[in-house]
């Protein structure tokens, strides 16, 4: 199974729901506390998410990818970056070498 192309987030985000994956959905964003990147996928395919377990609790940042039938794939741990600079970092080298 191969890594999907997507132009923008929207894209990514309708592939999934088109799919009949819920990543995206309000109750799951909600749940999680969920951001998500806006900028465009790197290389199509990868791209960052945040998420907050509570109130009380730190955001995290985790690497993800969408592949060609909409599932998305954690790169990593789950919340293993503590900054968004340090996740966006990781992306883009991820993303060039997944794509090689």
């Amino acid at each position: 199974m191969g890594w999907a192309v997507c132009f923008t987030m929207k894209d990514v985000r309708a592939l999934n729901e088109s799919s009949g994956y819920k990543f995206f959905s309000p109750g799951a964003s909600r749940f999680f506390g969920a951001g998500y990147q806006r900028n465009n996928p790197y290389q199509g395919f990868v791209f960052v998410t945040s998420e907050q377990n509570g109130y009380s609790n730190p955001r995290r940042w985790t690497v993800r990818a969408i592949r060609e039938d909409g599932r998305i794939k954690t790169l990593g741990e789950f919340g293993e970056y503590t900054s968004a600079t340090a996740a966006h970092a990781a992306a883009k080298r991820l993303a060039s070498e997944l794509r090689d």
